[in-house]
């Protein structure tokens, strides 16, 4: 009997547990352009609340010391949500990410939070450059990732 209340214990808690979207996009040359546009296109499966990230991976050859960008969200209802946001990715020259393997800084940007992503689906998240400079460089790619909330 206890075995059997074990089981289902495990097979609930399975079932409840939804998985970490992780999309990523390079740049070619460490450089983002302007008016480039970033699309990420996820296919909802597992429905739910997610909180909304872009993890930034960048260089020592990043201009200034900020990083500007935003993030429109298109839902499969014809709901759209858009955010901006400016972050320091240098203090006094130092960098505030975390170095990876690589030798690239990683920083992540929260988005959205909780955002209720209750259909399944197809969803596009479109990141936007928002820095006054035509390119800037050092930047080697971002990722979007939808956490569970």
């Amino acid at each position: 009997m206890k075995k059997l209340v074990f089981l289902i214990v495990m097979l609930y808690t399975l079932m409840g547990c939804r998985p970490t979207y992780n999309k990523k996009i390079n740049f070619t040359s460490n450089e983002w352009k302007r008016m480039e546009t970033v699309k990420f296109q996820v296919v909802m499966e597992n429905p739910g609340k997610y909180d909304v990230f872009v993890r930034i991976y960048y260089n020592d050859e990043m201009q200034g010391n900020y990083f500007a960008m935003s993030l429109m969200m298109y839902a499969p209802t014809g709901e759209e949500r858009y955010l901006e946001q400016n972050e320091k990715l240098f203090v006094e020259g130092q960098a505030t990410g975390e170095q990876n393997e690589e030798g690239y800084y990683e920083f992540t940007m929260e988005f959205f939070k909780e955002l209720d992503l209750s259909r399944e689906g197809f969803y596009e998240f479109v990141a936007r450059n928002r820095m006054p400079a035509y390119k800037v460089k050092g930047i080697q790619r971002i990722e979007l990732v939808l956490k569970p909330v």
